[in-house]
């Protein structure tokens, strides 16, 4: 009597064990069809990207520019700028004010 019953547990575990496995493997399929990539199109955007970059290093800059008299007649009006004081460590956090004794002199 009690093996029968041992019988009918491992039976219905195998049961709810393949079930479980059926529909697990139907599910990632699923989502690995949803989620899948086309390579050429990855291909195709790695191809374009190559020839943006080929196309900037075979640019050549004329830095005839800074030998002109008007570049070099240029006057630099810029000013320096002070030691400013820092900001609070965390700008996210709530204010907290500290409450002051006042006293009065009478």
């Amino acid at each position: 009597m009690l093996s029968k019953i041992f019988k009918k547990t491992n039976l219905l575990i195998l049961f709810c064990i393949l079930l479980l496995a059926f529909f697990g493997l139907g599910k990632a399929s699923a989502v690995s069809q949803l989620v899948s990539i086309n390579t050429s199109d990855i291909n195709e955007v790695g191809k374009e990207t190559l020839e943006i970059l080929l196309a900037l290093k075979s640019l050549k800059l004329d830095d005839s520019l800074f030998d002109e008299i008007v570049f070099s007649s240029l006057v630099d009006f810029s000013i320096e700028l002070g030691e400013k004081e820092k900001g609070r460590e965390n700008p996210f956090e709530d204010f907290v004010f500290e409450e002051e004794a006042v006293t009065l002199n009478e």
